[in-house]
């Protein structure tokens, strides 16, 4: 009778966790399998006169965007880099404040997202890949001034950002709005935002885990902002809301506390994730054009 009720028990556990694996798969697969969200704004709106771009990822996938250049004068170039389900138009507000304080401006669209290629996301790391395009692309166009650019990210844009950084020397300064310290440490996040599923969470990390080293290729706790930013000599600002739920302050602190000098942190009260511009624009735009033209 003890032997009857013991492999019941083992039957219900094995068919709990195989079931509990078969949903952390496929709840990854959805948040990694994108359907692009169709560009609602376009720079017409903000009186900018674009140039239409397409330019390669490192791994050869199309990526599209938009320059936005003076006509005179020698400027300092800013990549803008967006967030997850998001796209280049979220970003046209910002792109063109800062474009009228004399930066010239390339905004694109990470892979899967608005118009360019791809349907999975990573996250972060693959999107590396986008980014260290787009520097080629200003390089080969001979766009850039003295081969150094600054980069302006907002959440996994922000991870993006301070990646690269480390990976290529064009970058002279990052601006890093909301960004994670490692992906593993962001899907923890999310996951204690939902009681129920965060109770189960000694087995669904490790489901996560295993299925985004399948996915990927790679850990997600090697996904680390944290870890390679800290190696990176560019100037580094970063900015977080008092209330972010996504990538809490104390992550934005922990980025801050690793970085090298020159390094600045702005944490801004009552903003929620990548809020602190729609808090006061105004401000925002000062301080980010200010802190790349110390640096430029």
């Amino acid at each position: 009778m003890i032997f009857k009720s013991i492999t019941v028990l083992l039957e219900v556990l094995y068919l709990s966790a195989f079931w509990l694996f078969i949903v952390t798969a496929i709840v990854f697969l959805r948040k990694t399998t994108l359907s692009p969200i169709p560009l609602f704004r376009y720079p017409a709106e903000f009186k900018l006169k674009k140039e239409d771009i397409s330019f390669k990822s490192l791994d050869g996938l199309s990526l599209k965007g938009w320059v936005f250049t003076h006509d005179v004068g020698v400027k300092p170039w800013l990549i803008l880099c967006h967030g997850l389900e998001t796209h280049r138009s979220d970003l046209l507000e910002i792109a063109s404040g800062l474009y009228d304080e004399g930066f010239n401006i390339l905004l694109f669209d990470f892979r899967g997202h608005g118009e360019s290629e791809g349907r999975v996301t990573s996250f972060g790391w693959l999107e590396r890949l986008d980014l260290l395009g787009a520097l080629v692309y200003l390089s080969g166009q001979k766009m850039l001034t003295a081969e150094r650019v600054g980069v302006v990210g907002f959440s996994m844009g922000a991870a993006v950002a301070l990646m690269v950084a480390n990976e290529d020397e064009r970058i002279a300064a990052v601006v890093a709005d909301g960004s994670y310290t490692n992906c593993f440490e962001g899907f923890k996040v999310w996951l204690s935002q939902r009681p129920i599923l965060n109770k189960l969470r000694f087995i669904i990390l490790p489901y996560f885990s295993w299925v985004y080293r399948m996915r990927m290729g790679i850990s997600p706790n090697k996904v680390n902002p944290n870890e390679s930013h800290p190696k990176a000599h560019c100037a580094k600002f970063f900015i977080g809301g008092s209330k972010d739920a996504v990538c809490p302050v104390e992550q934005t602190e922990a980025l801050f506390a690793m970085a090298r000098e020159p390094k600045k942190l702005w944490i801004v009260n009552n903003a929620g994730h990548t809020d602190a511009y729609q808090k006061d624009s105004k401000t925002y735009t000062h301080k980010v054009a200010q802190f790349m033209r110390e640096h430029l």
